[in-house]
């Protein structure tokens, strides 16, 4: 793992935050079915770093449901901004989790869908009556099947069960305002289920995300609360020589520079696409560079393995 401190440190940070210097305000809900020790301390210290003040509250364990439904709860007197809902899966599959093939298939997929519309619901209703944003984690797809490898044979198995729970939700939420749906399953995903599930954590204390991977949770949530905030980068300014191509165009010349033809020129044709991709989502790119500006303008416009054009600027900075 790269680029996070330990739990500890935001625990003990989030002891010594000051509100001195923050030039935005949130006020952060968290609801889940199982503990989040260290979340929101977390999610604190990283708004302290973004000069946001943050005030947080934690539902109580696995009282999401009653929070919502409840006109009168904790959670409507916080009056949140921003609002974090994570449901595990076995919450919401109970004993079918581990006996799925327990039930018909058309009974599954009469289950699946009660359940989908329970959650659609008490999404709907919360934002029906707040004016915060909701985030949504999906439901992590379980790699375990009490089938193993038949698991792909069965007709609506586990994982299918899983997967029709998220698209379901997503079908129906994705695109109500109000509501934004995080993808856990991605998360857990991207890090290892046997990493981020700890699962002796999760028996002694409910504890289902391992204390390692929390930070890393809190830095997914902080790019929701920044959008909240609208302090999300609208703009890129890039510099040319080993930003875009590799080596120096004024003296490697549009021949010489690595774009494309080698494991280094590769890398900098990804990373541009990784760039037009946020271009078209609608991110300003321009460029600011101390080249000269023929050499440069050329490599832009007639280069076969560029993949920016020149219409992905929208300004100019060259010499």
């Amino acid at each position: 793992m790269f680029g996070e401190e330990k739990l500890s440190t935001y625990l003990n940070r989030s002891k010594l935050l000051s509100n001195v210097d923050c030039e935005n305000k949130i006020r952060v809900a968290i609801l889940g079915s199982f503990t989040l020790n260290g979340l929101e301390e977390t999610i604190r210290v990283k708004c302290g770093d973004k000069k946001i003040q943050c005030s947080t509250y934690i539902a109580g364990y696995n009282q999401y449901n009653q929070e919502i439904l409840d006109e009168k709860s904790e959670l409507y007197k916080f009056s949140s901004d921003i609002t974090f809902l994570i449901i595990d899966t076995r919450n919401v599959l109970g004993e079918l989790f581990f006996n799925p093939y327990s039930i018909s298939v058309e009974d599954r997929k009469q289950f699946v869908k009660t359940k989908s519309d329970e959650i659609i619901n008490l999404a709907k209703i919360f934002v029906n009556k707040t004016q915060s944003k909701l985030i949504l984690s999906n439901f992590v797809i379980p790699t375990y099947s009490p089938y193993e490898i038949n698991e792909a044979r069965e007709k609506f198995g586990l994982q299918d069960m899983v997967r029709a729970l998220n698209q379901n939700i997503k079908n129906e939420l994705g695109h109500e305002p109000k509501i934004y749906l995080h993808d856990l399953n991605s998360f857990v995903t991207k890090f290892g289920e046997n990493n981020v599930f700890d699962y002796k954590q999760f028996f002694y204390g409910d504890l289902k995300i391992s204390l390692d991977y929390i930070p890393y949770l809190a830095e997914e949530f902080m790019g929701y609360v920044k959008a909240v905030l609208g302090l999300n980068k609208k703009c890129i300014v890039l510099d040319l020589d080993y930003t875009l191509w590799g080596g120096i165009v004024g003296e490697d010349g549009f021949e010489g520079i690595k774009l494309g033809d080698d494991p280094v020129g590769r890398a900098y044709v990804e990373f541009q696409r990784h760039l037009l991709a946020l271009n078209q989502r609608g991110i300003i790119l321009a460029i600011n560079s101390k080249n000269n500006f023929d050499d440069a303008i050329e490599i832009i416009r007639k280069h076969p393995n560029m993949i920016l054009k020149e219409d992905n600027f929208a300004s100019f900075r060259i010499n």
